[in-house]
């Protein structure tokens, strides 16, 4: 019997989900821990879905390249590519695909030397690890006010991305989860602290979420997803943009994972429905 296999880190609810979604369907699908991934039995697999994996290893670009090498000798087929799956993760590299395919972020500088971070112009700021993480892990700062905190961020990776800081003049931004170029559920995330100068937006941690039907999706909003499907080639992603007060879009960042937090238009069940499809 052929099945679905999903790489994991911590096993969260919305992978439970699927794996209980699938298996009503009559499909066989394995969650695999990705420290398990050496031992595991991959025989009659169709599909595997990288969901996540060690990424606070120092390993962790050769877990992805190792995971390729050996499902494509397998000839199984793996969902999200992991080349774009790492450009995605990893905020520098992201950032240097989406000035290539000449998408609007804001102004960003890659650091790899604190005297970089003296020579800032005036202005708002938020610094970044090279390697995705949730909003608690980003430090907004002025020029003229860089924290210890970032200068310990950069000693410990080694380079980080410091980008210019762009706000919504009502203080959230927009998320938007698609899978094989549907837009399954959308919704607008405002900030959770109060700090008016450095809004933070992140319903993870307690922002208010604004729910939006697909099928109410502003015209705008569509045109700018598919054009990012389209130049990505992610089948399952999350983008993170923001539209200032001149109604300008700017992209923040593609998360080619499943947002672990949301379920509000049947998202788990989109996606094992599209994991199915490839069997």
């Amino acid at each position: 019997m052929s099945k679905v296999v999903i790489i994991r880190d911590e096993k969260h609810p919305l992978l439970e989900q699927i794996e209980r979604y699938a298996k009503k369907q009559g499909v066989k699908i394995d969650t695999v821990y990705w420290k398990e991934t050496t031992l595991y039995n991959f025989k009659d697999t169709t599909v595997v879905f990288m969901d996540r994996m060690g990424e606070l290893y120092n390993t962790y670009e050769t877990q992805i390249i190792w995971l390729n090498e050996m499902l494509n000798d397998m000839n199984i087929q793996i969902v999200n590519d992991p080349q774009i799956y790492f450009w995605m993760r990893n905020k520098i590299l992201s950032y240097i695909k989406f000035t290539e395919m000449g998408f609007d972020i804001p102004k960003s500088i890659v650091i790899t030397n604190k005297r970089q971070l003296e020579t800032l112009s005036s202005g708002k700021y938020i610094a970044k690890p090279y390697l995705g993480t949730c909003s608690d892990g980003v430090i907004p700062f002025t020029a003229k006010n860089v924290s210890e905190d970032i200068i310990d961020m950069l000693k410990r990776d080694g380079m980080i991305l410091v980008q210019e800081f762009i706000t919504n003049p009502d203080r959230y931004i927009w998320r938007v989860d698609v899978v094989n170029g549907e837009i399954v559920q959308i919704n607008q995330r405002y900030a959770y602290n109060c700090d008016e100068q450095f809004p933070i937006c992140n319903g993870t941690y307690g922002g208010k979420i604004n729910v939006i039907s697909p099928m109410d999706t502003p015209k705008d909003v569509r045109n700018f997803i598919n054009s990012i499907y389209e130049k990505i080639g992610l089948e399952i992603m999350g983008v993170d943009f923001l539209i200032d007060e001149n109604q300008k879009l700017w992209l923040l960042e593609i998360n080619p994972e499943p947002d672990i937090t949301c379920d509000f238009k049947g998202f788990p069940n989109k996606i094992a429905d599209y994991l199915i499809s490839l069997m």
